[in-house]
């Protein structure tokens, strides 16, 4: 799946612009459903410590494989 976490309506899950939470908790149930690798995109004016932040979040709340990509 795809994610961007750089929009400040919320973060995008493969095009679907959700809040934060609600993202974290999309990624969670897409994990169960069977989903194992996401790609975090760095776009935009996405800060070092936003950036840290989100791959903390996702990693604790999604237990997804995780790749960064420009």
């Amino acid at each position: 799946m795809l994610l961007r976490v750089d929009d400040p309506a919320g973060w995008r899950v493969n095009g679907q612009i959700l809040p934060e939470d609600a993202a974290l908790a999309e990624l969670a149930r897409l994990r169960e459903a069977g989903a194992e690798t996401a790609v975090l995109l760095v776009r935009g004016k996405l800060t070092s410590q936003q950036l840290v932040s989100a791959v903390e979040r996702i990693r604790r709340n999604s237990q997804l494989n995780l790749s960064v990509a420009r």
